[in-house]
């Protein structure tokens, strides 16, 4: 399939302009009227184009990942299987996580309980929850029973993670109780970013409904591609993002930990970028919306208070840990 050079200039646009708004927010800290002049931007929220700024993944791994190594392959795909069914930053800073090691029917009724007073709401509004196992079923103890269920994989898992290729591995995942297509690629993206998989963010990604719709803006007749062909095409763009569709003045805003965009920041990207087009063109507009004044004196002034953000008010960057990789995706 082949990409329009207009399509993917429009699409390079878009990324450089969504990163630009974090850039001049928290580096250049201009007033929430110089952020960006495009009104789609100004009125909706829209995911950072790199996950390392992304809130709730910096949250984990400042609070709950660091002190793993890659001899803690288990502990931290146990982490992310909880942390991703929830995904809310406020209710892990009231209950911990259980240790694998320590799983037991008494731990089980003590994080029952602690989940049972985690005030409303428990579960983030951006996140798509799984359904009860049966009628009436309270979603927080769902979370427990999922919990033990998947316990007892984790040695398969582990020693699966190191043979498999990524879209294997990936597979296997989605098999597992409460792990979709989309949960297990975040559960992925952390195993990835903590170097536990033998490739990397570079290397393998997979392309969700946001990314081929996406897509399907891009190529010349407007089809949404297969899952075969849309990493074909991620993959391209990753490649040529700097000499065919990303802004020369890219350099200006990117991470400088980060040069380039991964496969998986430019695939979240596509997703991203659909929504955008939607709202700009009339049709449904992203489920969140965004008042820059608003932010700009009630979020930033949490942020001030919180350990994520240093003492001159710049957003923590997960560091960069992927320098080698040996691609077996």
């Amino acid at each position: 399939m082949k990409m329009l050079k207009r399509e993917l200039l429009r699409f390079g646009k878009f990324v450089y302009e969504r990163q630009a708004v974090w850039h001049r927010r928290f580096i250049e800290k201009l007033p929430p009227s110089e952020w960006t002049r495009d009104p789609v931007l100004r009125r909706y929220k829209f995911t950072n184009v790199y996950r390392e700024l992304d809130r709730g993944t910096i949250y984990f791994y400042c609070n709950m990942l660091y002190k793993y190594t890659r001899n803690d392959f288990k502990e931290v795909l146990w982490q992310s299987f909880v942390y991703r069914l929830v995904n809310r930053v406020s209710t892990f800073q009231r209950i911990v996580i259980p240790h694998h090691d320590n799983w037991t029917k008494l731990v089980q009724n003590n994080l029952k309980r602690e989940i049972s007073e985690v005030p409303d709401p428990f579960f983030t509004s951006a996140h798509q929850n799984f359904p009860p196992r049966y009628v009436g079923q309270d979603l927080r103890m769902r979370v427990v029973e999922m919990m033990d269920s998947f316990h007892p994989t984790l040695d398969r898992l582990r020693d699966d993670a190191g043979i498999l290729t990524g879209n294997k591995f990936h597979k296997l995942l989605t098999t597992c109780d409460g792990l979709g297509p989309c949960r297990s690629t975040e559960v992925m993206k952390d195993l990835m970013m903590m170097c536990l998989l033998p490739y990397g963010p570079d290397d393998w990604t997979y392309p969700g409904p946001g990314a081929l719709a996406g897509l399907s803006l891009l190529v010349r007749d407007g089809t949404r591609p297969s899952k075969t062909e849309a990493k074909e095409l991620i993959q391209e763009l990753t490649e040529d993002q700097l000499t065919k569709w990303l802004p020369e003045k890219w350099d200006d805003v990117r991470l400088k930990e980060y040069p380039l965009l991964s496969l998986c920041n430019v695939e979240h990207a596509l997703c991203e970028y659909f929504k955008y087009r939607r709202a700009r063109d009339g049709g449904s507009a992203p489920r969140v919306g965004y008042d820059a004044v608003k932010i700009a004196t009630v979020r930033d002034q949490e942020m001030r208070m919180d350990p994520l953000v240093n003492a001159d008010y710049t957003p923590y960057v997960i560091p960069n840990h992927n320098h080698y990789r040996r691609s077996k995706s």
